[in-house]
């Protein structure tokens, strides 16, 4: 007959056993993250404070959660807007929290927290010193030490300020209420290119042009617009209108051959070097897209469908020709990814 002493020991292993192989399903946060696997940026649900980040390992086989909250004991905040990693840094903007989280994004340890914002969006890196933040509500752009990690002044800019590209030291702003993108030299406001109306996102081809996305109007069904400059002598050479407002979130492949954007909850697709349209690459029934990123070094598209944008969105992989390649469920409002 067993002992009491033995019985307990027992259990206890059993115990051990049980509650190490849980930890094995759902990994703790402790490692190396970036360059190690995919960030997903969920938004979370506006006034709910849910934002969160979710990270995927390289082999697309191990999924940790919410790291930023696990990492800190803090949550994110109120819509995660972006993630851009400069000089070693990861700089986390919480758009309706009004701060930028500044962490190792190795760890996800906070490094400092950045107030004083009204609504920013994104970060644009001009040199080793110094980057931009745009601003929804603020109408300007705060000009940020990358140094000091403090703002030191602003640039006043109308309207909604969105995606920005350097391009040796001038910074082109896309605008989401105007029909211009603008161009910083200096801290000054220097020159407007008009593109349309809503211009959101901009990114650079193999051969140095600019390609910009705009949203179009929903109040008077001004249409979206895909635009390419030429930055040299800053006008558009090619442009293309779809039928409707609503396009976004234009992406671009590590060569820099293949432009990506969302429409209708729909993938359409374009190659920078040729004058076609573009065209619906990926659509699948059931899912409405609402998040998209091109891992730079394989091709693989990540899709984020926010379904009813306050309960667990999907996020799912289909490789370069369009197979998909894994499924999983992620928080709320997937809506960019960072590799």
């Amino acid at each position: 007959m067993k002992s009491k002493q033995t019985t307990l020991l027992s259990a206890l292993v059993l115990s051990i056993i049980f509650w190490s192989g849980c930890k094995k399903e759902n990994p703790s946060t402790n490692g190396d993250f970036f360059g190690n696997g995919t960030f997903v940026l969920c938004e979370g649900a506006f006034q709910q404070g849910n934002a969160r980040i979710d990270f995927l390992n390289k082999t697309l086989d191990s999924l940790k959660t919410d790291i930023f909250s696990e990492a800190n004991n803090i949550p994110l905040g109120d819509v995660l807007q972006s993630m851009s990693v400069i000089n070693e840094k990861a700089f986390i903007v919480v758009n309706n929290s009004g701060k930028i989280e500044v962490t190792d994004p190795k760890s996800m340890k906070i490094i400092t927290s950045i107030t004083g914002f009204t609504s920013p969006r994104y970060v644009c890196r001009v040199s080793d010193e110094k980057a931009y933040v745009s601003d929804l509500f603020g109408g300007e752009l705060k000009i940020l030490d990358l140094n000091s990690l403090t703002t030191t002044g602003s640039v006043s800019l109308p309207g909604w300020t969105e995606e920005m590209w350097n391009r040796n030291g001038t910074l082109w702003v896309t605008n989401g209420s105007r029909n211009h993108v603008y161009l910083i030299e200096n801290n000054q406001l220097t020159d407007s290119i008009s593109v349309g109306y809503g211009s959101l996102c901009i990114r650079e081809d193999m051969n140095g042009k600019a390609w910009v996305l705009t949203g179009g109007n929903y109040l008077d069904n001004t249409p979206s617009k895909l635009v390419k400059i030429n930055p040299s002598t800053r006008q558009v050479e090619w442009e293309n209108s779809l039928n409707s407002y609503g396009a976004s979130k234009l992406r671009m492949n590590g060569d820099g051959s293949v432009l990506y954007f969302l429409f209708n909850g729909v993938v359409y697709r374009k190659n920078s070097s040729d004058e076609g349209a573009p065209t619906p690459f990926i659509s699948t029934p059931g899912n409405y897209f609402y998040g998209i990123g091109i891992d730079p070094v394989n091709g693989n598209i990540w899709l984020g469908d926010a379904g009813d944008f306050s309960s667990a969105g999907t996020v799912l992989i289909f490789s370069p020709s369009g197979t998909l390649l894994k499924q999983f469920t992620t928080g709320v409002a997937p809506s960019d990814f960072v590799f």
